[in-house]
């Protein structure tokens, strides 16, 4: 197999691997700014609370 066809096959993955990489540093940032403050987890207890029978998650006051 020619070098350059060898390149080509690791491209996408090498893409693939950087876009994941950047997906899970985003994820833990999320986690770390939202996920532990416990104002925001009450709040999405009492949204989750009030779902109403559809299941859109929704709050309808």
């Amino acid at each position: 197999m020619p070098p350059s066809a060898l390149a080509r096959m690791r491209v996408p993955a090498l893409a693939r691997m950087l876009a994941a990489a950047a997906l899970a540093q985003f994820v833990a940032m999320r986690a770390a700014r939202y996920g532990l403050d416990p104002a925001m987890q009450a709040r999405n207890v009492r949204t989750a609370a009030d779902a109403d029978w559809r299941g859109d998650f929704h709050w309808h006051g």
